[in-house]
């Protein structure tokens, strides 16, 4: 659900805070923190599974899912995204007559989950 189904385009009174719309996320202002009122699921460790560990709280430990981690008032990362997966390495050349990653992105909030897998061989 977007911001601007309840609120205009142009929500605050002072113009300079509307003007940062175009590169800031809503969100990134006025959600600081997640996970305020239940913990979220923070990291997986699929390698863990199958093990007898002396851990009973399904919570931290499944023998068929593995180990859990969980947090709460966690801090979101804070990264420009333009919609799209695309990336630059040092050494790209970036034309300044065309639109890049950079100026065509906004601010927004991420979600850091982890997770680690077994790997047979």
């Amino acid at each position: 659900m977007a911001c601007t189904k309840c609120h205009s385009a142009a929500p605050h009174a002072d113009k300079r805070l509307n003007d940062h719309l175009a590169s800031v996320s809503c969100q990134a202002c006025h959600i600081p923190q997640y996970a305020v009122e239940r913990a979220t699921k923070m990291t997986w460790d699929w390698s863990a599974a199958g093990k007898d560990l002396p851990i009973t709280d399904p919570h931290e430990y499944m023998k068929i899912k593995g180990a859990f981690t969980w947090a709460k008032d966690v801090v979101p990362f804070y990264y420009w995204y333009n919609g799209r997966v695309d990336r630059y390495v040092p050494g790209d050349q970036i034309d300044p007559r065309q639109r890049t990653l950079s100026n065509s992105s906004r601010c927004l909030q991420f979600r850091r989950s982890c997770g680690i897998m077994s790997i047979c061989s």
